[in-house]
């Protein structure tokens, strides 16, 4: 009886100890590396950004068919469950126009990859086949990657974004439109995001 009475006494002062120790961990590493800031913007507001600036100025959600009347050279390959390719009712892509300026008298090199379109549920990286394709003929911008910008340059760049019903629930699938996105410009320690509006 008094073993188990010790066992117990040991068992229980064990798990207070973890429980502490976990308590500290969790604290500390908040404390290491706390939630991002948040920081929002609005379409059509310029935002610095010391020597690049940008501005959205547009934004517009295609549904598949759309796209692909004004696109007839895309080639949709991505498959549902079943193996069959997904349908142009089963995807949109969200375009987003953005102006960027190099206000230094260097060349920089930015990338455009860290730029992420989301809601509350979904996040999505832009899509270099779709923005290749865009892109193509409009300033010479053909990598998401490696935009590069010559002293003083200014080039629209259109940001290329898909989505596909089985990423949404049925309901936000169907009342998909520009107010329920946001485009992320950066993610921590500050999270810079923009409000889209078409």
């Amino acid at each position: 009886m008094k073993k188990r009475k010790t066992f117990l006494i040991v068992i229980t002062t064990l798990f207070l100890l973890s429980a502490g120790f976990s308590v500290f961990r969790f604290n500390y590493l908040n404390y290491l590396f706390p939630n991002p800031q948040i920081v929002k913007h609005h379409s059509k507001e310029l935002i610095e950004g010391g020597e690049i600036s940008i501005r959205i100025t547009k934004s517009y959600l295609y549904n598949g068919n759309d796209f692909e009347n004004a696109f007839k050279d895309y080639n949709q390959n991505v498959q549902n469950d079943d193996g069959s390719t997904v349908s142009a009712n089963q995807y949109k892509v969200l375009f987003i126009n953005l102006d960027v300026v190099n206000k230094s008298s260097k060349q920089k090199t930015i990338s455009l990859a860290q730029f992420y379109a989301e809601t509350l549920t979904w996040t999505n990286g832009i899509d270099a086949e779709v923005y290749n394709m865009v892109n193509k003929n409009k300033n010479a911008v053909a990598d998401p990657q490696c935009v590069e910008l010559k002293p003083n340059e200014k080039k629209t760049i259109i940001l290329t974004y898909m989505m596909y019903d089985f990423q949404f629930q049925p309901n936000e699938w169907k009342k998909a439109n520009i107010s329920n996105f946001d485009l992320s410009l950066s993610r921590y320690p500050i999270k810079h995001i923009v409000t889209l509006e078409s």
